[in-house]
C-alpha cells in the first residue's frame, strides 16, 4: 500500500525527525511503501490572511519593494538549508520524503492511504496556515483511508476556536483509524470532535533499542565512561542549577549535544549538530536531565536512569501522559523531595513498553487493513 505521512516539517528537531524515521521504518516492515509529504520551508504561509495581503499590496504597488520581499525570502530559505546541515543528512539518508509548495499539488491517485501524526499536528500555534490539512481536508474528494497516528495536541486544554472546532469535527468523522499520543487527547477528541480515539506509543517507541542501535549508531563509538547528559530546550538560570547539583550529587560530568545559542543572531551558531551524536550521548549516558518529550522516551528506550524538568512552554501533557504509562511519575524533577538515585525497575517499564508497542502495532495493521 502507498502511503503518504503528514508531520510536522522535517527539518531540524532531533525528536521531530526520529519520530517520522521510526513510522516509516515500521510501516515498510509490514510491507507498505510510505513517503513523508513535507511542505517546502515558508510554503505554508497563510497567504489568505487579509492583513498580509494589504501589505503586500501596498509594498508592492506604492513602495516598489517587490524585490526586498523576494530577497527576504531568499534569506528565509538560506538559513533554513544552513541550519539542516547535519540533520539535512540524516534526513536524505534515513526518510523518504516529497516536498510540495501546495498541498493542492499532490496528486489523488498516487496514494492508498494518508496518515497523520505524530508530534504535535494538532495544536494551531504550531501548524499556521496548514491546520486544516493535519485533519486531511484535501483528501476528501479521494477515495483513501484516513488515519492518525499517535497524534498530538501538545496539551490538555482546547486550543480550537468555535469556527475550527465544527470544520475539524467534519473532516475527523471521515477518519478510518483514530489515536493520539496523550490519554488526554482521548478526552478532547471526545469532548470537542464527538469521535473515539486510541491512546498509542509515539513512533518512536515502535522500534526497539536495537534498532536504533543497529541501523543509526552503528558508527558511533561506545564511551566506556558515564557522563551527565544534558538535553535542555529552554534553558535558564533555574535549570542551570539543577543540572550542576545532579553534576555534584552524582559525580557525574555534564554534557550536552545541542547548538550553543538556540537565539544568537548568528545563525552558525544554532546548526544543530548530527542526531547520531545525539542519541548516542544518550546511550551512553551514566544519567539524563532534560526538559524534553523525546529526551524523556529515548532514556526509557535506552533504560537510562533520567529527571525530567516540566517544559510549560511546549506542553506538559504529553511529558505527564508518557510518564503515567509506565508509571515512571517520579521522575519529574521536584526540589522539595528529589531522589536522582532511585534505582528505576526495568524490567516492568519494559514489559510494559512491549505491551505497548503490540497494541500499537496491532493499530496500524487492523487499520491500513
Amino acid at each position: 500500500m502507498k502511503i503518504a505521512i503528514l508531520t510536522q516539517p522535517l527539518r531540524y528537531n532531533y525528536g521531530g525527525l526520529l519520530q517520522n524515521y521510526a513510522l516509516q521504518s515500521v510501516l515498510k516492515e509490514m510491507g507498505h511503501d510510505p513517503v513523508t509529504l513535507d511542505p517546502s520551508p515558508y510554503a505554508h504561509t497563510d497567504w489568505k490572511t487579509p492583513f498580509r495581503a494589504i501589505k503586500r499590496t501596498i509594498q508592492k504597488y506604492f513602495f516598489h519593494q517587490q524585490k526586498i520581499d523576494i530577497l527576504r525570502e531568499y534569506k528565509k530559505n538560506h538559513d533554513v538549508k544552513l541550519l539542516e546541515t547535519n540533520t539535512g543528512k540524516f534526513i536524505k539518508k534515513h526518510i523518504d520524503f516529497i516536498r510540495y509548495k501546495k498541498i493542492t499539488d499532490i496528486n489523488p491517485r498516487a496514494y492508498d492511504a494518508f496518515i497523520v501524526g505524530s508530534d504535535q499536528v494538532w495544536r494551531p500555534k504550531y501548524n499556521k496556515g496548514r491546520l486544516s490539512n493535519m485533519f486531511l481536508d484535501f483528501t476528501k474528494e479521494m477515495k483513501v483511508r484516513r488515519i492518525a497516528y499517535a497524534a498530538s495536541f501538545g496539551t490538555d486544554e482546547w486550543e480550537f476556536n468555535e469556527e475550527q472546532t465544527t470544520e475539524f469535527s467534519y473532516y475527523i468523522s471521515g477518519f478510518d483509524g483514530i489515536s493520539v499520543r496523550e490519554d488526554s487527547g482521548v478526552t478532547l477528541c471526545k469532548n470537542h470532535f464527538g469521535v473515539n480515539a486510541t491512546h498509542v506509543l509515539d513512533p518512536t517507541m515502535l522500534l526497539k533499542k536495537d534498532d536504533y542501535i543497529k541501523n543509526i549508531l552503528s558508527s558511533q563509538k561506545n564511551n566506556k565512561e558515564k557522563n551527565l547528559f544534558y538535553y535542555i530546550l529552554d534553558s535558564d538560570d533555574t535549570k542551570k542549577r539543577i543540572i550542576k547539583d545532579f553534576e555534584q550529587k552524582l559525580h557525574l560530568h555534564a554534557t550536552t549535544v545541542r547548538a550553543k545559542n538556540d537565539k544568537s543572531k548568528n545563525i552558525k551558531q544554532r546548526i544543530q549538530p548530527p542526531i547520531e551524536n545525539w542519541l548516542a550521548a544518550i546511550n551512553n549516558a551514566g544519567f539524563v536531565v532534560t526538559d524534553s518529550f523525546h529526551g524523556c522516551v529515548f532514556s526509557i528506550i535506552f533504560n537510562k536512569p533520567f529527571i525530567v524538568i516540566l517544559n510549560e512552554n511546549r506542553g506538559c501533557a504529553r511529558i505527564n501522559s508518557l510518564l503515567k504509562v509506565f508509571h515512571l511519575e517520579d521522575r519529574l524533577y521536584n526540589p522539595r523531595n528529589n531522589q536522582p538515585d532511585t534505582v528505576i525497575d526495568w524490567n516492568s517499564v519494559n514489559s510494559i513498553l512491549d505491551e505497548k508497542r503490540n497494541a500499537a502495532l496491532s493499530f496500524l495493521r487492523s487499520n491500513l487493513n
